[in-house]
């Protein structure tokens, strides 16, 4: 599997994982940013909030591009339409990713979503 494939694996996973995924996917400094009311958040704060989230049913990725940004820095730019899975409401954003290797394995550092239509 490329580059592109493992990061975007990476991410699909990120869209419905647990605590414990998070801890190890986030960098110690992540920082992700998403439409108020939830606006940003630092990793502590992202690992508190996954305990009551609502998951997906259903996500999906297009216009998928990968900017190699250095040797150990990626990013990764989508739109993303995904449905939650308890009221089955429809969410079209358009995302950006930052993964910095480390240690061997890739870890999120930023994160952003701008919503599309709303």
């Amino acid at each position: 599997m490329g580059i592109k494939e493992s990061i975007l694996e990476l991410e699909r996973q990120l869209w419905n994982a647990d605590k414990e995924f998070y801890q190890d996917a986030l960098s110690e400094d992540a920082v992700m940013v998403f439409p108020e009311p939830t606006g940003i958040l630092e990793r502590s704060a992202v690992l508190e909030s996954l305990g009551g989230a609502d998951r997906w049913q259903r996500i999906e990725f297009d216009e998928e591009r990968l900017v190699e940004v250095d040797d150990d820095v990626v990013q990764v730019v989508y739109r993303a339409v995904a449905e939650r899975s308890e009221d089955g409401s429809e969410y079209t954003a358009l995302v950006t990713t930052t993964y910095v290797e480390a240690n061997g394995s890739w870890q999120l550092r930023t994160h952003q979503q701008t919503p599309v239509g709303e």
